[in-house]
């Protein structure tokens, strides 16, 4: 029986075949990944987290409130969180709030999101192309979706700050 030979080309996956011709950067990611672990063991956070500190803080902002919520022995004991059940329900629609308001998850919702996205598969097109109705109509309603994230988040972010000295276990 003939046996099958790798084709690196189709066989593998682009980050795999990348490396394979790319060898030392393997070796330099690698060694930064773990310079950046380093950083953070020491003192919280890397250099990478700093350069996009916003999408860094929305990804570890939820997840440290719903382990809070999951994983927490205490909560306030006062008006208006008397009881776990409602500290651990206020700490998990906080998160959600926040979570809701990732660039992702907005410009996902716009309905024009697909057919603007077509245009750039079309071998005719340019950047020096004039404004279509569907680029206005795309940018408006980007608009809409971006300020009703930002009003979530301050609303979410205000109502964390009240209570930021109950954030403790």
């Amino acid at each position: 029986m003939r046996e099958k030979w790798v084709n690196v080309l189709t066989d593998f996956t682009y980050s795999k075949r990348y490396y394979l011709t790319h060898p030392l950067k393997f070796f330099k990611e690698c060694y930064l990944n773990i310079k950046y672990a380093k950083q953070r063991v020491c003192r919280g956070w890397c250099w990478v987290d700093m350069i996009n500190m916003n999408d860094y803080l929305m990804e570890v902002i939820p997840d440290m409130l719903r382990c809070m919520a999951r994983d927490s022995w205490g909560y306030p004991g006062r008006e208006p969180f008397e009881t776990p059940e409602k500290w651990n329900s206020w700490l998990y629609y906080i998160a959600g709030e926040l979570e809701e308001c990732k660039e992702e998850n907005y410009e996902k919702r716009n309905e024009y999101y697909e057919d603007y996205m077509k245009k750039f598969d079309d071998p005719n097109w340019n950047i020096n192309s004039p404004q279509t109705e569907l680029d206005k109509k795309y940018f408006a309603r980007e608009k809409e979706l971006y300020d009703e994230a930002v009003a979530r988040r301050t609303k979410a972010l205000t109502e964390l700050i009240k209570f930021w000295d109950y954030l403790w276990d």
